[in-house]
């Protein structure tokens, strides 16, 4: 069983009318094999704790969280402690690869979304859609299923739940040219192997934390222009799914 926790960034309750604000939406998903997750949780928290952080009056996970928008800003506790700052980002974006985990990331591009289509599909509902048929194709390679926890999102949750539980039961529709046909073919593929989707509360689970961190450093990244000399951005990378090899459209998903 694989326990996938889920996070998003670059949320605003009208993502049409904040595109200079908010360009980009991200939805992070990662996948800690259930067996592990005990292991990769001690080895986290205890990491932190060894780093005496300011407010960590309670462990990691239970009460006490890091927020990565406030590492990605170095705002606050991180505009002084740089060195704290780099080994939290560490130890978040490595801990899920040396545990047998993968990481998908969805993004969402807002503007190039609205301009294209007439009618844009709601940007949180289309990448929830997208790592669902990412995780599936990534469950049934290796012959497993998964439980999804999401970061608690009181504005998208009704949203959320109708979403997963009518992806679950009815599968996603995918329509694509067929130049066999020579037209355009529905399709629809079944999403079987998520077997439960609920909510959580971040500074309660460290998984949430470990996804916030996918789900912002990805975001950080595109907003400052995907810089090629970016050392965390590599570690992330390597820990994102692939499939054959590739990366794009898999592990990493931008849209449109």
């Amino acid at each position: 069983m694989q326990v996938i926790f889920m996070d998003e960034s670059g949320y605003s309750f009208n993502w049409e009318a904040n595109l200079d604000k908010q360009p980009y939406y991200v939805l992070s998903a990662v996948c800690f094999p259930s067996e592990q997750l005990f292991l990769a949780y001690k080895k986290i928290r205890n990491e932190v704790s060894d780093l005496n952080l300011e407010d960590a009056t309670q462990p990691l996970g239970q009460g006490f969280e890091i927020k990565a928008r406030d590492v990605a800003s170095g705002s606050g506790y991180w505009r002084i402690h740089d060195d704290e700052r780099n080994v939290v980002r560490d130890i978040m974006l490595t801990t899920l690869k040396k545990y047998g985990g993968t990481a998908f990331v969805a993004v969402i591009d807002k503007l190039a979304h609205r301009e294209r289509y007439a009618y844009p599909a709601d940007p949180y509902q289309l990448s929830l859609e997208f790592i669902f048929e990412r995780l599936q194709m990534y469950l049934s390679d290796i012959s497993d299923y998964g439980i999804c926890i999401y970061d608690q999102n009181k504005r998208l949750e009704d949203t959320l739940q109708n979403a997963a539980v009518t992806l679950t039961r009815e599968g996603s529709e995918l329509i694509y040219f067929s130049r066999f046909y020579d037209s355009l073919v529905v399709k629809t593929f079944p999403i079987d192997r998520i077997i439960e989707f609920s909510l959580g509360r971040s500074e309660n689970s460290i998984g949430l934390q470990v996804a916030d961190f996918f789900a912002t450093m990805t975001y950080t990244y595109l907003k400052d222009s995907k810089p090629s000399l970016c050392g965390w951005w590599n570690e992330l990378e390597s820990s994102l799914g692939r499939k054959d090899g590739k990366l794009q459209g898999v592990g990493y998903k931008e849209f449109p």
